[in-house]
């Protein structure tokens, strides 16, 4: 169960660095657009933020009570 939860925090810290440089890469396109799809990707990046959170607090409550 513990490699589980190591691969899920691995993901998720994944896909939260993804949206991050996502997000980077939308803001460098100066258009309306651009600022649209940055404020799409930074939000989803909170959403990444959050899931990763409640990953990284199961695993720990996982290994704490030896699972």
């Amino acid at each position: 169960m513990s490699l589980l939860a190591n691969i899920l925090i691995i993901i998720a810290l994944l896909a939260v660095f993804a949206t991050l440089i996502m997000g980077f890469m939308a803001m460098l396109d100066r258009t309306p657009e651009g600022r649209i799809r940055s404020n799409k990707m930074m939000r989803y990046r909170v959403y990444a933020q959050g899931v990763a959170i409640v990953v990284f607090f199961i695993a720990v409550l996982m290994k704490k009570n030896g699972g």
